[in-house]
C-alpha cells in the first residue's frame, strides 16, 4: 500500500528583527517549521513604515528590502536593504508582513516533481529602529560555507558572505546587516590549490 505522510502546515518559528532597538542596516531573516518554495518569497514578503508608532494602524508600504537569493532556503527567508536604497529611518517602527496581501508564499507538498503544498498563514509583526541615525558597523562576517572538500580535479563551489554588527541590544551574538552594503576581497593561500573567480549571482 502507499504511505502519506502529512505535515504540519506551515508556521514562522523564528524571526528578526524582534525588537525596538534595531540596526537601522539590520537585515530580515524568517525562519519556517518546513519545506517552503523559496520562487514564491518576494511575492508574498512586504515591509511597512508605521506612521502611527507601535500601533502600526496606519502604514505605508516601502520597497526598500530585496530577497537575499544566495542565502535564502527552503528553510529561511532573507532580505536585505537593496544596495541602492537607504536605510532605514531612527527611532521608527516597521511592520514586516508575510501573506498579508495574499497567499503567495507557499509550503512544498511533494518534490521530485514539486508540488505546492498548503500557503503560509498572514504573519506579521512589529520592529523598531534605534534613535542613532548611524548604521551600525561591521563586527565580524559569516562565511558560507565554512567548510568544503572538492572531490574532482576543477571543482567549482560557491562562497557567500553576511555581514554581522557586533552583539547589541537585539541580539546577543549581533544583527545580520545588509551585505549589499560592503565590497569584499576574496583571497586564497595557494593559487596552485584554489583560484578565486567571481561567479554569477
Amino acid at each position: 500500500s502507499t504511505l502519506f505522510v502529512d505535515l504540519a502546515d506551515p508556521a514562522v518559528t523564528y524571526y528578526e528583527p524582534n525588537c525596538i532597538e534595531s540596526c537601522n542596516n539590520a537585515s530580515i531573516r524568517v525562519d519556517f517549521n518546513r519545506q517552503m518554495v523559496t520562487s514564491t518569497y518576494a511575492s508574498g514578503f512586504q515591509v511597512f513604515k508605521c506612521m502611527d508608532g507601535v500601533t502600526c494602524a496606519n502604514t505605508q508600504p516601502t520597497s526598500i528590502y530585496t530577497i537575499d537569493t544566495e542565502n535564502s532556503t527552503q528553510l529561511t527567508l532573507r532580505a536585505h536593504l537593496s544596495a541602492s536604497g537607504p536605510n532605514l529611518d531612527p527611532n521608527q517602527y516597521y511592520k514586516v508582513s508575510l501573506n498579508g496581501a495574499s497567499l503567495a508564499i507557499k509550503s512544498i507538498a511533494r518534490v521530485n516533481p514539486t508540488v505546492y503544498g498548503k500557503p503560509l498563514p498572514p504573519t506579521q509583526w512589529v520592529f523598531k529602529t534605534r534613535a542613532d541615525a548611524k548604521p551600525c558597523s561591521v563586527g565580524f562576517l559569516q562565511v558560507s560555507p565554512l567548510d568544503l572538500t572538492a572531490t574532482t580535479v576543477g571543482q567549482q563551489d560557491k562562497y557567500t558572505v553576511v555581514p554581522y554588527s557586533a552583539p547589541n541590544a537585539c541580539s546577543k551574538v549581533g544583527q545580520a546587516l545588509s551585505k549589499w552594503a560592503y565590497q569584499y576581497s576574496w583571497s586564497t593561500e595557494n593559487v596552485n590549490v584554489a583560484k578565486i573567480s567571481q561567479l554569477p549571482a
